[in-house]
């Protein structure tokens, strides 16, 4: 009597592998696809879609504007650096803060002007406090929110009576222009505003 070996052969040792081989590539595909296309998106974030990402948040804000107790509830500030580096600040009363169990306040953007954060657009929600009341420089950025980092430049225009004006303090504007600039990237979005009455 002939007693057999347990075992496999190299036959099927070499089938399994294969099947597993081809079973990896089949899961694998779209897991290195999935990797790729959010690379893509990373890069495609640090250059202009970020920036319009960005400038729509901010107008999103603007659109939870309410008109402040007393005095211009918006207020644009021409500023530039040092180059010609647009810095401008943006100011306006809004209910946002109400979403965070505040009372409504005023809203902030401006460019970071400390040299280790230097690039960073930052945003501050002064709860009970009108934009005429608000000194920018004095704003402590420890306390702003990031709300983009590597923006080099910040220039808001504000449309009233049918014109461009690049400083303003009054009710909300008919539109906005907001021009973010990273580098060699520029990106210029521009809105219409929900009219208070």
């Amino acid at each position: 009597m002939k007693i057999r070996q347990q075992g496999f052969t190299l036959v099927e040792v070499l089938v399994v592998v294969a099947m597993t081989g081809l079973i990896a590539v089949t899961a694998f595909a779209p897991l290195i696809h999935t990797v790729g296309v959010l690379r893509d998106l990373e890069r495609s974030f640090g250059g202009a879609s970020g920036l319009r990402l960005a400038s729509a948040h901010i107008v999103g804000d603007m659109r939870q504007y309410q008109q402040a107790p007393r005095g211009p509830a918006f207020r644009l500030i021409r500023h530039d650096l040092l180059g010609g580096k647009a810095d401008d600040v943006l100011l306006f009363w809004s209910i946002s803060p109400l979403r965070q169990g505040q009372p409504a306040g005023t809203v902030v953007y401006r460019l970071s002007s400390k040299k280790e954060t230097a690039g960073s657009l930052l945003r501050w929600v002064l709860s009970g406090v009108i934009p005429q009341e608000v000194n920018p420089a004095a704003l402590d950025e420890r306390e702003g929110q990031l709300v983009l980092q590597g923006v080099e430049a910040f220039r808001v225009a504000a449309l009233q009576g049918g014109r461009w004006v690049d400083e303003y303090a009054g009710i909300l504007p008919q539109a906005v222009r907001l021009t973010l600039g990273r580098g060699e990237v520029e990106s210029v979005y521009e809105d219409w505003l929900p009219q208070v009455r």
